[in-house]
């Protein structure tokens, strides 16, 4: 049903979203960083099916891109909705128009990087993708192509893209965040990285500590153990990603963001300008060794920089900081390893 004034779907849905997982590594492409991130997901619907907090509370999920639509209600919700040449991402605004549905018995499956490179570039497309959104979410801006005189938006929708503005920004705050504290008197500075290691740790350890004791029966215990080890190893695998690729995921999330703010609001520009992912998968497998020396380059700069900043204002704390400064000047050749497919026979 779509408001008559508006033009947007206001009850039921045009647009079911499935839910979107990982395919497995498998084959001569695989790799560490695939492993580590894919996850064991398409083996059962059933035991995977998720929620989400939009489709549980409000009857409206997240449209990512795939899924089923009905055109007549997709094709007048969105008529000369949008301005020509002006959105990225534009999968999300189209949900909020067309009222997206989460169908989470449905499941598409598609293949995740196997090269870290491959990944950054597509968040850094995602969060420029994100920011081009900034005119509708404040409601502001008008285009010659389109009747729509305000980039009006539902409510829930503008809350949608404005939190994924707050995850763009989560991996430079956090970097400050440990930044700042390693300024501080060495106990203060070792508990507040304790801290904020315990918020990096949690989300890939928290299903090891809720998985200690078995939920189903007919396992023995050797298998559950073994299992339990397995996924232990993932996680912690992750958690070394994670924290070694922080200053580099801030540094990209930061260009992305001030490359769009200066796009969408000076230049006008390059908005549209994407890689696919089949095209960036097919390039030289793990770039050039130039490309390689100037990212060490930047690395070991903003490494030594930070640590010589940290030596002269609190050099007491500088140990709490060093194992972090280290991961993080060596992030390119831990990214170059772990992208490496194995060899096979």
């Amino acid at each position: 049903q779509l408001d008559p004034k508006t033009g947007w779907v206001v009850a039921g849905h045009g647009v079911l979203q499935p839910r979107v997982t990982p395919s497995l590594p498998i084959g001569s492409q695989s790799s560490l960083f695939q492993w580590a991130f894919s996850g064991p997901n398409g083996l059962d619907p059933y035991t995977f099916a998720v929620s989400d907090v939009y489709q549980d509370f409000f009857d409206e999920g997240s449209f990512v891109g795939k899924g089923i639509y009905d055109i007549d209600a997709f094709e007048r919700a969105l008529d000369k909705r949008i301005p020509e040449n002006s959105i990225l991402s534009h999968d999300l605004l189209e949900g909020t128009f067309a009222r997206a549905a989460l169908a989470s018995d449905v499941e598409v499956v598609e293949e995740f990087p196997s090269r870290y490179d491959v990944e950054l570039s597509r968040q850094h497309r995602w969060v420029r993708g994100d920011w081009q959104l900034l005119p509708w979410i404040f409601g502001f801006g008008s285009s010659r192509k389109t009747t729509i005189k305000k980039l009006h938006l539902p409510a829930l929708g503008r809350w949608k893209m404005i939190d994924n503005l707050r995850r763009s920004l989560s991996a430079p705050a956090l970097l400050l965040s440990l930044l700042c504290g390693w300024l501080l008197p060495p106990a203060a500075a070792m508990r507040w990285t304790l801290f904020l290691f315990a918020v990096i740790a949690v989300p890939p350890l928290l299903p090891i500590v809720t998985g200690i004791l078995p939920t189903r029966r007919g396992f023995s215990r050797r298998s559950h153990l073994r299992n339990l080890a397995r996924d232990t190893l993932l996680a912690l695998t992750q958690l070394l990603f994670t924290i070694s690729f922080l200053a580099r995921v801030a540094y990209l999330s930061l260009d992305a963001i001030v490359r769009t703010l200066f796009r969408v609001f000076c230049s006008g520009r390059h908005l549209l300008e994407w890689v696919t992912f089949a095209q960036s998968a097919y390039t030289k497998r793990g770039g050039s060794y130039r490309a390689l020396a100037f990212q060490l380059l930047g690395s070991f700069a903003f490494a030594g920089v930070a640590a010589t900043v940290i030596h002269l204002q609190a050099p007491d704390s500088i140990s709490t900081g060093a194992p972090f400064l280290a991961l993080w000047a060596f992030s390119p050749l831990i990214a170059r390893w772990a992208s490496q497919s194995p060899k096979t026979e």
